[in-house]
């Protein structure tokens, strides 16, 4: 495009002298006018000489990226499932040419053009690009948000210009409604089985309602997102909608026909609809149904309720937990599907309730075979735990007497934990578990605890017992018994001395230790003297030594004879009276008298008896005494040890001693020495005349029968030399009789000892008795049955003869009257 000016003229003008300055305005700029321009001059210089020049300069035309859709006014686009392929074409222009251009997918994928580089989309162009996205409407993976972007720069700005403008495509397609089931070619499922039915739609745009019914009454599930756009149980996907009902254990209810309906909205937006129909039969055996685990309250009315399913109906029901059966088929009422119910009354919803149970039950089922079902449910019977203690009621324990504390408590479920707090003790604990067990208990919903004690002074206070159940949602249950107790003691008094005895002059001192709880007081204790005109006041002290324990002392110094009797401490312990006395002598001198000594067993004694001889002492101080004694043979010794028998005086004391007869003493001469210590220091002693003592007996009578058991033995030996003769003998007879003669058989007895009463020896005589066939019986003396008496020595040791091979045999016994009992044995 050449411009020509002559100047001047109105696109030329002259500024100063023969300088012009030329104008040229282009109007509606376009990118074609861009690029390069140039501008010439003429003019005749000197000479007249035509003298040209020029100027060149570049212009370009640019604005930001503008993007925008082939289609004016482009935001949604419906393509039909399946049809022709369908263009989208997105324009760019912008000055500088564009660069750049962005075509985003729904997946998240980007295509990219970059001008004079590899592309993976397609555009052409310079200011003004068109590019091109072909969608195939094969799946609904094209539905989604396209999204176009064109990028350039300006000159003299380093910005980077962007412009980018969206569309929605929706692949559109017809509700479609499937349904399926894990079910035989004849569309059978056995009872009891699992079975899933699934019911799915498919469509574009996604499908927004969905409804699984069977046998048209029973809504299965109900799906509607334009109600609810949120579900658990329908699956949502891209274009579908998916139900899968799932039954663990069909039953006779799930059989029928199942239809599957669906909407969406396709071309257009216009609700479309579809539905789809499936027929199931069910087949069982027989089955427990809805039975399920109690939980019920101690002494509350409850009721058992299940279903048996069956097909034939059941003819066989049994409910026990082995001990106890609580239901048969006479409590079930219908027809296949039975209903079972088991009242319990309040009376009976005991502990006996609490446990498994196991429920059986039969029926006849296919081809006419007999099935048998069984299950177990659970009764728990609850009851908060209740804790006693025993004793309830406020009480005294006995100091030092064993106290059983008992803490009984009930509950369901069973008591899993016991405390019983003892004062002083602490607490003892039981736990179900064992992992505590300082506590024994017995027993599951009743336990029984126990713990024996013996109380101390300090025992006092509140015992307590707290037991622990679970009860409901494992709530732990608690209660606590408690009672009062106090450890008391009866007032017990002590005496230093059972008896005293003192010089004159010398000082008389008793201790009276009294106790108890509660602890009298010092005003109720008193002391008295047989002879009433002794006030004894003035010698008293008592002093408290602690909280259970009084001491009051008497001391007298220069005591006299008057003072000799009997000395009482009394306590008033209520209307209780307690006392104690001691016998006091306040004697003149120091001495010791000679001992007598007695026996009192006769003259003779048995062996082995325990003989009892006494020595009779009188002296002050008391004194002690020994006991010597002699045996015929020479010996002597001392018996040790001895036991006061009585204090005969305040001066006088009788002294017992005992000691084994024995053979080897003989007889016994007895002597008793006495001694005691006077209050200087001094040691009298004495000593009794010497007594005859008994001669032990029956000592000749066992040397006797040591001489016997040598005679029995040699005797033994001529015996079993005569059963060997005699069984020959009589072996030969039988051989010569035969066996035609039994009536009349004749034996040779052994030899039979003879006690001789005139000497110790024996004499021997030979006895020839008859047998009868008839078998003998034991201890009958008649003719019939061999028998013989025979006297032996009372040490003789029993023994047992056998001869000939008819086995009779002669039993010795060893007790008078001594026997040899012949007997016929078979």
């Amino acid at each position: 495009n050449i411009k020509t000016w002559n100047t001047p003229s109105s696109s030329c003008t002259n500024t100063t002298g023969y300088n012009f300055h030329c104008l040229h305005t282009v109007s509606s700029v376009d990118y074609s006018d861009g690029g390069d321009y140039s501008c010439t001059g003429k003019n005749e210089a000197l000479s007249n000489n035509m003298v040209t020049s020029a100027a060149n300069d570049s212009v370009q035309i640019y604005q930001p990226v503008l993007t925008r859709w082939f289609i004016p006014n482009l935001s949604e686009m419906e393509i039909s499932y399946g049809g022709a392929s369908t263009n989208i074409t997105c324009l760019i222009e912008g000055g500088l040419m564009p660069h750049e251009a962005i075509f985003g997918l729904p997946n998240g994928q980007n295509l990219t053009w970059i001008r004079n580089d590899v592309s993976t989309y397609n555009c052409s162009g310079d200011h003004r690009l068109n590019c091109t996205y072909e969608i195939n409407p094969d799946s609904f993976n094209h539905t989604g948000r396209y999204k176009c972007t064109g990028k350039n720069k300006v000159p003299n700005d380093t910005a980077l210009f962007e412009s980018s403008k969206h569309a929605d495509i929706i692949i559109v397609k017809d509700v479609t409604a499937s349904l399926t089931a894990n079910l035989t070619d004849k569309n059978e499922v056995e009872y009891g089985s699992s079975l899933s039915v699934t019911c799915k739609l498919e469509g574009g745009r996604t499908p927004f309602y969905l409804a699984l019914t069977h046998n048209q009454n029973e809504t299965i599930v109900h799906y509607n997102s334009t109600v609810n756009t949120s579900s658990t149980e329908v699956e949502v996907g891209s274009n579908t909608l998916t139900y899968v009902h799932s039954m663990n254990s069909v039953s006779y209810s799930d059989g029928g026909t199942y239809n599957c309906e669906g909407k969406n909205r396709a071309l257009e937006n216009k609700e479309k609809s579809s539905s789809s129909q499936l027929e199931v039969f069910v087949v069982k055996d027989v089955t427990i149904k809805d039975l399920e685990d109690m939980e019920v309250d101690f002494g509350q009315e409850f009721d058992v309720n299940f279903e048996l399913d069956g097909g034939r109906t059941p003819h066989y029901l049994s409910v026990s937990n082995g001990g106890l059966t609580i239901m048969d088929l006479d409590e079930c009422s219908g027809k296949n599907v039975m209903t079972c119910t088991k009242q319990v009354p309040a009376a009976s919803a005991n502990w006996a309730y609490d446990g498994v149970f196991t429920v059986t039950a039969k029926n006849i089922a296919k081809d006419g075979q007999e099935k048998t079902a069984t299950d177990n449910f659970t009764i728990t019977v609850y009851k908060d735990v209740t804790a006693q203690i025993l004793p309830s009621n406020p009480t005294n324990l006995i100091y030092k007497q064993n106290q059983t504390i008992t803490c009984k408590i009930s509950g369901g479920q069973p008591p899993h934990h016991v405390e019983l707090v003892l004062p002083i003790l602490g607490t003892k604990t039981w736990k179900r578990d064992q992992s505590e067990l300082s506590l024994v208990c017995e027993g599951e919903h009743e336990l029984e605890c126990t713990h024996t004690m013996t109380p101390e002074y300090n025992s006092d206070g509140s015992y307590s017992c707290k037991g622990y159940n679970k009860v409901r949602d494992n709530e732990i249950k608690s209660q606590e018994s408690s009672v009062q107790l106090t450890t008391v003691r009866a007032t017990e008094l002590t005496l230093s001395d059972d008896t005293i005895s003192i010089l004159a002059n010398g000082t008389l001192s008793i201790n009276c230790t009294i106790v108890g709880k509660p602890l009298v007081d010092s005003e109720s204790v008193t002391w008295e003297h047989d002879n009433a005109s002794n006030s004894l006041a003035k010698y008293l002290t008592t002093t408290q030594k602690d909280d259970y324990t009084l001491i009051s002392s008497l001391s007298i110094t220069e005591s006299n004879k008057s003072l000799s009797g009997i000395f009482k401490c009394t306590v008033q312990d209520g209307s209780r009276v307690v006392q104690k006395s001691v016998v006091v002598t306040i004697n003149d001198r120091e001495f010791l008298e000679d001992p007598v000594v007695s026996f009192d067993g006769g003259q003779e004694v048995n062996k082995d008896v325990v003989m009892v001889i006494k020595c009779r002492v009188e002296g002050f101080p008391p004194p002690s005494a020994t006991m010597k004694y002699i045996s015929s043979t020479g010996e002597s010794g001392t018996i040790e040890g001895y036991s006061i028998t009585e204090n005969l005086s305040p001066t006088t004391t009788e002294f017992r001693f005992e000691l084994q007869a024995s053979c080897e003493d003989g007889s016994y001469t007895f002597v008793c020495n006495a001694e005691t210590v006077t209050t200087s220091g001094r040691i009298f002693s004495a000593e009794s005349s010497a007594i005859d003592g008994p001669i032990v007996t029956d000592c000749a009578r066992r040397n006797e029968a040591n001489t016997a058991v040598w005679i029995a033995t040699g005797a033994a030996i001529i015996l079993f030399i005569v059963v060997i003769v005699g069984a020959l003998y009589i072996l030969r007879l039988r051989q010569m009789m035969g066996r035609s003669n039994e009536e009349s058989v004749v034996y040779v007895n052994t030899v039979m000892p003879k006690r001789n009463q005139e000497d110790e020896g024996h004499t021997y005589d030979d006895v020839v008795l008859q047998v009868m066939p008839a078998a003998p019986v034991e201890g009958s003396s008649t003719e019939q049955h061999l028998y013989n008496d025979v006297v032996l020595p009372a040490d003789e040791t029993p023994y047992d003869y056998v001869r000939s091979e008819d086995v009779v045999r002669n039993k010795v016994k060893d007790m008078p009257p001594l026997h040899y009992q012949n007997h016929e044995l078979k």
